[in-house]
């Protein structure tokens, strides 16, 4: 990346300090496996760090964190089946580490066994039509894609399938809040909504399962968001954050200023529609999804854009990351002016010794955080992927690849 030297070394620096302070947390027994809230996505940065700067402190952190883990499904009755949170994330990490060869380890030692243990379980949030892709059916199913177990997907196919909603205007699909059943409401975004399906199905087609279905699924999804953009004379947003679906086929909603980030908003959802339309092969597509990244790259107001730390999820280097992978991928110079913005305005975050906003809503506050989700790991995973671009397929973790 075009960078001075200077500002590489800062980044270098800041770098250091949050691989020193995980590397030196001590490991409970009672300790959280979460991808994104717990020691799998710790022992992802050890691991990372070690393979990029060759220091085998890292690599004996990473092997401390995962036999950890190991130990703790051995002797735990309930198995957590979630991505974000529980053994679906870990299997995705050492699955991933053990194919790239960074830890000694046979994946499939330990996953064989896992595995139709996660299958039962997908089965099982499907029928309760919880098909959530970071707390749901579809985050396992992310997991079994990468892993190849192609025999394991067409149940959440056809799943999708059954459960769209046709609308002149395209497919989409709908959710009920647990403490609200009554009214059903529209997601837009990728963590949890139409963008994550699209995501997830062009991922399925990418690898040839079910491609009729799926691309029928994907072209009818596509053109909902497509279709449905937001007049921007009095929002900057071209996409909701979710509306209600009786306002949808109403006609009564109002557009809304949806926050710029990875988890909701246009930046994760032009992205999914960048994705998209590259294992579609989509030219049209492609550059509409261009042309959307480009205008949100416009928007910098940290208070407009709801942006008030540094975490991936909702914070500023989720955005710098998804900018820096445009520009990595594109080589249009906008994309690393843009990018450049916001890995500043990341480091100006750090300069205040890192606070995030984080917590259930009702508790939300600025704490000290350590997760790839929303604090240290996050961020430093970030800031490892810009000194060392051939890392970057970590990011398959946070539904980008």
């Amino acid at each position: 990346m075009e960078m001075k030297n200077d500002s590489k070394r800062s980044v270098e620096e800041a770098l250091n300090i949050l691989l020193f302070k995980v590397k030196n947390k001590q490991i409970k027994d009672n300790d959280s496996i979460g991808l994104y809230g717990g020691n799998s996505g710790a022992g992802l940065l050890m691991a990372l760090a070690y393979s990029a700067f060759g220091d085998e402190s890292y690599l004996e952190k990473a092997t401390e964190i995962f036999n950890n883990i190991i130990t703790q499904l051995g002797e735990t009755e309930y198995l957590n089946p979630y991505f974000s949170t529980g053994v679906s994330g870990w299997a995705h990490v050492l699955n991933y580490l053990s194919k790239k060869n960074i830890l000694d380890v046979d994946a499939d030692d330990y996953l064989e066994d896992i595995d139709p243990y996660l299958y039962k379980n997908m089965l099982y949030l499907i029928e309760q039509n919880d098909d959530d892709l970071l707390n749901g059916a579809l985050g396992i199913g992310v997991y079994f894609l990468n892993r190849n177990l192609k025999e394991y997907i067409d149940p959440l196919i056809s799943y999708l399938d059954k459960t769209k909603v046709n609308t002149v205007s395209g497919l989409m699909w709908e959710y009920s809040k647990p403490d609200d059943m009554d009214n059903k409401v529209i997601n837009f975004g990728l963590s949890h909504g139409i963008a994550g399906k699209i995501f997830f199905l062009a991922k399925c087609y990418s690898i040839g399962i079910n491609k009729e279905k799926c691309f029928a699924l994907i072209d009818g999804a596509v053109n909902f968001l497509m279709n449905n953009q937001q007049k921007q004379e009095s929002v900057e947003s071209c996409f909701p954050n979710t509306i209600l679906s009786s306002d949808f086929f109403s006609n009564k909603h109002t557009p809304q200023n949806s926050r710029l980030a990875w988890c909701y908003g246009d930046l994760g959802i032009w992205y999914t529609l960048y994705f998209t339309a590259k294992v579609l092969n989509d030219e049209s597509l492609k550059a509409s999804a261009t042309k959307g990244l480009l205008k949100t790259g416009q928007r910098r107001s940290l208070k407009k854009n709801k942006v008030v730390d540094a975490g991936f999820c909702h914070g500023s280097s989720g955005i710098f990351y998804i900018f820096y992978k445009m520009w990595y991928e594109t080589n249009n110079k906008e994309f690393l002016d843009i990018s450049n913005y916001w890995l500043n305005e990341t480091m100006n975050f750090g300069s205040k010794q890192f606070k995030f906003l984080v917590g259930d809503f009702e508790e939300r506050g600025f704490k000290e955080c350590d997760s790839l989700l929303e604090g240290d790991i996050g961020v430093a995973m970030v800031y490892l992927t810009f000194l060392n671009p051939k890392h970057m397929d970590w990011e398959s973790c946070m539904m980008l690849s």
